[in-house]
């Protein structure tokens, strides 16, 4: 158990087995058959022995830090006497409440400092089990811990419980008031400029991001973003640093909105992207991939948008992140494309790690951005429903809001690209009005 690692939200190997218990029942608590012959025998079986009272394996012993960690770890031998929700509850109970005491023994005695790291880690991956199940008590206990490590000298236990609370008060401040959910990125922020960064820290970065991309905080998030790239891209250590250049990109794609969108690239027949010949158009830019399902979803989306607004002026282009050409072309046999797609042929720059994929900060895929026809971005987040609806505020808006737009056309005449390509629209719908 020495050499056990802390990962966010994964179990040690104390309580791993546990959290299936619930709905699988165990084949050792099966009741066993007997075998064909024994009822066959005409021996009497000899009388049972009375069973010797058994040690209540959840009475945690006094004991030495070490003979503490050792009880520990027979504890990952128990399971419940049947697999019913009710056992299963009530033995998780009384194992989550032994670990509990055992690792306060062991920090409150004189553990070394391999002994109470693991102390924490232990009581540490229990309560965040406790919170999972709904225990009231246990963000209470979470939250005592970090307060009592705080007037220790162990400043890496006190980091990784840190670090766990941050990730909470992220998650209740998403919900609460706009002024606590900026509060507490500047927290996570200064947590991650204070210590070593390692992959519990991206970690926490990443979440608090992608937390507030998800719920539509746009402007918080492009701002964590730049402050969390800045603090990577000037670590040592070059593949930190290239993190931090792709969450710089991720700040640039979502202050996108209103503004052009820089594009460029090898498209699949060899040739270079011209985005120039796109201006005048509505496009869906997506970001795409042949192994990820739910881009294959939405390009079945894309397809029926594609055949309703095509003719009208929508288009789509697809910046694939796959690593391998064969499973692109795989793919589009299966399903052709009608629209072109930027592929990256540089081996080291190839999949998620694409040009466009890297420049735009793109970390998970589907990503779809809609433009309008002056070249700016008007969506972010064009996808389902959402795009569906986009498209035909666009093309099939209401017929006041249409009646209006053409007036206004008429009054003043558009300008550049776009209006050169609704010029002839415009001279029909004038003939036919007078």
């Amino acid at each position: 158990m020495h050499g056990s690692q802390w990962s966010w939200f994964s179990g040690l190997v104390l309580v791993a087995a546990l959290w299936t218990l619930a709905d699988v029942a165990l084949a050792d608590d099966q009741p066993k058959q007997p075998a064909a012959n024994a009822a066959q025998s005409s021996e009497k079986p000899a009388p049972a022995e009375p069973a010797a009272e058994q040690a209540d394996p959840f009475k945690v012993p006094n004991g030495t830090p070490a003979e503490l960690i050792e009880y520990l770890s027979g504890l990952q031998h128990l399971r419940p006497e049947t697999p019913t929700a009710e056992a299963v509850k009530a033995f998780r109970e009384k194992l989550f409440g032994a670990v509990i005491l055992a690792t306060d023994r062991i920090l409150a005695a004189k553990p070394t400092e391999q002994e109470a790291q693991l102390a924490v880690e232990v009581k540490l991956d229990v309560l965040l089990a406790m919170l999972r199940s709904g225990e009231p008590k246990a963000e209470g206990m979470l939250r005592e811990l970090l307060e009592r490590l705080k007037k220790t000298d162990d400043s890496k236990s006190t980091r990784l419980v840190e670090g766990v609370v941050l990730q909470i008060d992220l998650q209740q401040a998403v919900n609460g008031k706009p002024e606590d959910l900026t509060k507490v990125v500047d927290r996570i922020t200064a947590y991650v400029r204070e210590g070593k960064i390692g992959p519990n820290e991206f970690s926490l970065m990443t979440q608090a991001t992608q937390t507030l991309e998800m719920v539509g905080k746009e402007n918080v998030a492009a701002e964590a973003y730049r402050n969390f790239g800045k603090i990577l891209s000037a670590n040592d250590d070059p593949r930190i640093a290239d993190l931090g250049k792709r969450m710089e990109g991720a700040a640039r794609r979502l202050d996108l909105v209103g503004k052009p969108m820089k594009l460029w690239g090898t498209l699949l027949d060899g040739k270079s992207l011209d985005w120039k010949a796109y201006h005048g158009k509505v496009v869906a830019v997506q970001f795409w991939a042949s192994w990820c399902a739910p881009c294959r979803r939405e390009i079945a989306n894309l397809l029926a948008l594609y055949d309703k607004y095509h003719a009208r002026g929508f288009d789509v282009l697809g910046i694939n992140c796959d690593d391998d050409r064969e499973a692109v072309d795989t793919f589009l046999k299966e399903t052709p494309l009608p629209w072109q797609n930027v592929f990256s042929t540089d081996s080291d720059a190839s999949g998620m790690d694409n040009p466009l994929a890297h420049y735009y900060g793109i970390m998970r895929i589907p990503v779809v951005m809609l433009i309008d026809r002056e070249g700016n971005v008007i969506s972010l987040d064009a996808q389902g429903e959402g795009l569906q609806e986009d498209l035909a505020a666009i093309f099939d808006p209401p017929a006041e809001q249409k009646s209006t737009e053409e007036a206004s056309a008429e009054a003043k005449p558009s300008e550049g690209m776009a209006g050169n390509a609704d010029a002839p629209e415009k001279k029909k719908q004038a003939a036919a009005g007078q």
